[in-house]
């Protein structure tokens, strides 16, 4: 049974972000990000998703709220907190891409359904942080 949840982290496609960002690092997010900007299609649950996850690893970077991680990925984000600062206007406009019904099946699924006022305050509050 896979993992699924409102949470950035909460879905079997967030599980895959961190174990890759474990295996290979920053290297990663880029890819995520950068493939669903330059990605003029709709972004399927899978690139939503983990669009939402690498934008949260940048947005923690500078936080202390790690201890949900394992601790090679809290390591990683202590290591890559300047690195990922860089990252936040990209991970900003990757997520606004994925917050819109219109561009992602994330944001079609979670907005139709029980959970949409979660979701989206969850998403906007990341927005935010970004900043």
């Amino acid at each position: 049974m896979g993992a699924w949840g409102s949470g950035p982290f909460e879905n079997d496609y967030a599980e895959d972000l961190l174990e890759r960002v474990g295996q290979r690092g920053i290297d990663v997010i880029d890819a995520v990000l950068r493939d669903a900007l330059a990605n003029e299609e709709y972004l399927g649950l899978e690139e939503g998703s983990q669009v939402l996850a690498a934008a949260e690893l940048i947005a923690m970077a500078n936080h202390t709220v790690r201890d949900a991680f394992p601790p090679d990925i809290q390591t990683w984000l202590y290591e890559s907190a300047n690195s990922l600062a860089q990252r936040r206007s990209l991970a900003k406009q990757a997520v606004r891409r994925v917050a819109t019904p219109q561009h992602s099946e994330a944001a079609e699924i979670w907005l139709d359904g029980p959970f949409a006022g979660e979701w989206s305050a969850r998403v906007h509050g990341l927005i935010e942080r970004l900043c």
